[in-house]
């Protein structure tokens, strides 16, 4: 049995801190990252264009490749527009309506790191440096730790959208336990 409104429940279930804490993760690996990653790119392209430095040359031809950060224009594309479009679910996340949005943040949850993890891995096949250096080192390094921290994220985040008070949250209303009459 359904109950929209009661005096025993509130007439909406509130956010819980464990909705908001995967909302924040979630957007913090799939949006900000992706779009600072983006974001770097293009002031250090504006900033050798504006230099002058690449008068007929291309990025690459001066050192281009960044480690963790590809620099052809459709790695930004492939990072930047799954960030913005996660970050509107984020957005309509926190407010709860509509109610399929508990299913998109948690297919988001599951997609994002799954994409951003082809990206990676797909970078990695690359071999755009000539020589080995520490940064390539320290490129690895946190482009895995990015990838477990995202897995984790994502783990909390099926995890708890799944729970009970996300559902009701997301519902708009609780559900009333059912009344069981014991017969003896």
């Amino acid at each position: 049995m359904t109950i929209k409104s009661s005096q025993n429940h509130p007439s909406r279930p509130r956010r819980t801190l464990g909705i908001s804490l995967a909302l924040l993760m979630t957007t913090i690996f799939y949006t900000v990252i992706p779009l600072i990653q983006v974001g770097f790119t293009a002031y250090i392209r504006y900033r050798t264009y504006r230099s002058g430095v690449l008068v007929g040359a291309s990025f690459d031809s001066i050192g281009g490749a960044l480690g963790i950060i590809s620099v052809t224009n459709g790695d930004l594309l492939a990072r930047a527009v799954p960030a913005l479009i996660y970050l509107i679910v984020a957005i309509l996340g926190l407010r709860g309506k509509p109610s399929i949005v508990r299913h998109l943040v948690v297919g988001g949850a599951i997609v994002l790191p799954l994409w951003y993890g082809l990206l990676i891995y797909l970078q990695l096949l690359e071999d755009r440096q000539l020589g080995v250096m520490s940064s390539n080192t320290l490129a690895v390094l946190l482009q895995n730790s990015y990838l477990v921290m995202s897995v984790l994220a994502t783990l909390y985040t099926v995890w708890y959208m799944n729970r009970a008070p996300a559902r009701a949250f997301y519902r708009g209303y609780f559900i009333e336990p059912e009344q069981t009459t014991e017969q003896a």
